[in-house]
């Protein structure tokens, strides 16, 4: 990754807020069009596809950077565009020469870098190390109803908990993680070097190896299998320090309550504006100290950056609100926890949590799995 791209992914939606153009100057975008560098928070086009989370946005970004040094891009304006949408008749009386032009050639350049982008991961020979859709995100609490906050015994199995042991009696940190593969967990945190790492699977209970609840049907006790601890004699962090690999010192067994979750490397797998997307985790309840007992499921609805904005978000990478009114909601000892996504059969991990508020009303703070970090992951793993 280079300078410019790790400048644009880690502080973009601050330096639109803050930066300032020192004198605008013209320039000319790859698709040969007119524009003036500005900074990014005043070009409208780019901060929508951006802050909606459209897939290869970054890399289009990225070829528009002006070379001024103040962070800005080459972005088209009505006023840029009046020479070329003139010299062609058009049926329109209307002043809005570029409502259909131009957003489709943005369409059409992000949806060929993005295929471009697919076909390199397809390629990667250590796709093979990870599971395919025949077998991740599938869980069996999709085969039926099951709504509101709490979650079955068997739902999201592939969300662990990561605990830093420092001595036989003192475990001081938790966080969660999730299941890549046999070998590999993806978090956000590690331990340090005084510490040992070790990966609870299969916990539904927080106090209990083997949780046992009654079902909402046929008032049946439903129970889970003991849990798995497994120690990681590894860990890689990506360059921004965003994502962390764990590699565990032998490989997962995989049963009804200890699964992978997918990966989103096809377009298709990444949510729109108005689809909802879930996160589950053991963080406080709002209000209760301590962490939930049970594994908990909070739903959001993602919106886009003009709402995003309203609500005065200014360090998002994917904007989602709660939805209606819950139980529960994300709160202390949830970052970290996984943001997901339905799509058909599958569940994929669109990304992590920042650190939520309590109760709050504001969108939360969602860090992607973009093409760079799904690029990581697979040059990362090993069999």
């Amino acid at each position: 990754m280079n300078y410019i791209q790790i400048i644009i992914l880690t502080t973009f939606c601050t330096l639109i807020v803050t930066g300032e153009p020192e004198s605008p100057s013209t320039c000319t975008t790859p698709l040969g069009e007119q524009g003036i560098c500005v900074p990014l928070r005043q070009c409208p086009k780019l901060k929508q596809a951006y802050c909606n989370g459209v897939e290869s946005a970054q890399m289009y970004i990225e070829a528009l950077a002006c070379k001024s040094g103040n962070f800005s891009v080459c972005c088209v304006t009505a006023t840029t565009q009046t020479t070329q949408t003139t010299v062609k008749p058009t049926t329109q009386t209307t002043a809005k020469p570029t409502t259909t032009k131009k957003p489709l050639q943005f369409k059409v350049k992000t949806q060929i870098n993005m295929k471009k982008f697919e076909t390199k991961l397809a390629n990667n020979k250590n796709r093979k190390l990870l599971p395919n859709k025949r077998y991740c995100g599938m869980q069996h609490t999709d085969d039926y109803v099951y709504e509101g906050n709490e979650t079955a015994v068997d739902e999201f199995p592939w969300l662990v908990e990561v605990e830093c042991i420092y001595s036989e009696e003192d475990s001081t940190t938790k966080f969660p993680g999730v299941v890549l593969s046999n070998r590999y967990i993806l978090t956000t945190e590690k331990c340090d070097k005084n510490g040992k790492t070790v990966v609870t699977l299969g916990k539904y209970k927080r106090h209990e190896s083997v949780s046992c609840v009654l079902t909402r049907f046929n008032e049946e006790r439903d129970c889970s299998e003991p849990e798995q601890k497994l120690t990681a004699t590894e860990s890689l962090t990506y360059p921004t320090e965003t994502f962390v690999l764990l590699r565990l010192e032998k490989k997962i067994s995989f049963t009804d309550y200890i699964r992978p979750i997918c990966l989103p490397f096809e377009r298709r797998d990444k949510p729109r504006v108005r689809n909802k997307v879930v996160s589950s985790g053991w963080g406080t309840t709002d209000g209760v100290e301590g962490q939930a007992e049970v594994k908990k499921k909070i739903f959001y609805d993602v919106i886009d950056d003009d709402e995003c904005w309203e609500e005065n978000s200014k360090t998002q990478l994917l904007c989602a609100k709660r939805t209606t009114v819950q139980e529960y909601s994300l709160c202390k000892g949830d970052k970290g926890s996984p943001v997901m996504f339905k799509r058909r059969l599958n569940w994929f991990i669109i990304g992590v949590l920042g650190d939520p508020q309590c109760q709050s009303k504001r969108p939360i703070v969602t860090k992607l799995i973009d093409e760079d970090v799904l690029n990581w992951i697979l040059n990362s793993v090993l069999a």
